[in-house]
């Protein structure tokens, strides 16, 4: 998703900062456009305020339709939530309104990324109704042994498992959390060098598990005890939680 303001920068406890600021800030002069589109792009970093993103770039747009900044930056918050179809009316509506040739080429940018994003969504949904009607798993997971003693990380062994017939998303690292308290639902949150990863499979009994003699059986009771483990998560990306 493409953010075009610093709240890309903004760690948490600033970004909710900046919120509660533009927030007082729009209700003080509730017809200025552009604390509506930052506010817009504060939202937008996170997965529970997406629609709020979208809802106040459109009040942005309305405000002032002439800053086409506004409508390029609702166009790709929509494409963000796989809303193709808005975002290709927003897109068409501002090459229609290109004065200069810099603004059609950028506007004729925006609808080709919006085709390709749509035609690869098209193509992400194929591949995931492939394998549910194959009876395919959405989530593998590998856990390591526990490090030895003394030891700040051990070298990892992995199991020796059949590469599973679809084409998923691998990577590695060690378990912040894991919830299986909304049973049959579990959200497994993995801490990389880039960042912590949030996973989610519908029911339990979706996410195959290999793991070391030491650590118990994976089940919805466990899940606390795999706090620290190293693993490697192959998982399948689909639309929504599941």
């Amino acid at each position: 998703m493409l953010v075009t303001h610093s709240s890309a920068r903004l760690d948490d406890s600033s970004r909710e900062e900046a919120r509660t600021n533009l927030e007082k800030a729009i209700q003080q002069n509730p017809q200025f456009a552009p604390a509506y589109d930052v506010l817009a792009q504060v939202y937008s970093r996170s997965p529970e305020t997406q629609k709020k993103a979208i809802d106040t770039e459109l009040k942005a747009v309305q405000l002032d339709p002439a800053t086409h900044t506004y409508a390029v930056n609702l166009a790709y918050l929509l494409m963000g939530n796989d809303r193709d179809t808005e975002a290709k009316t927003v897109a068409e509506k501002i090459l229609a309104a290109a004065g200069s040739p810099q603004e059609k080429q950028m506007a004729s940018d925006l609808l080709r990324r919006i085709q390709e994003h749509a035609a690869w969504v098209s193509n992400r949904k194929a591949t995931v109704q492939d394998a549910a009607s194959a009876n395919a798993a959405h989530t593998e997971v590998i856990v390591a042994p526990a490090a030895a003693p003394g030891s700040a990380n051990s070298s990892e062994t992995r199991p020796v498992t059949n590469q599973p017939a679809w084409h998923p998303v691998e990577t590695e690292g060690s378990i912040r959390s894991a919830d299986c308290s909304k049973a049959p639902e579990i959200f497994l949150t993995v801490g990389m060098a880039k960042g912590a990863l949030t996973l989610h499979a519908a029911k339990f009994g979706n996410v195959q598990f290999s793991y070391p003699d030491d650590m118990p059986a994976p089940s919805p009771e466990t899940c606390p005890k795999w706090k620290g483990r190293k693993v490697l998560v192959r998982y399948m990306e689909t639309t929504g939680k599941e």
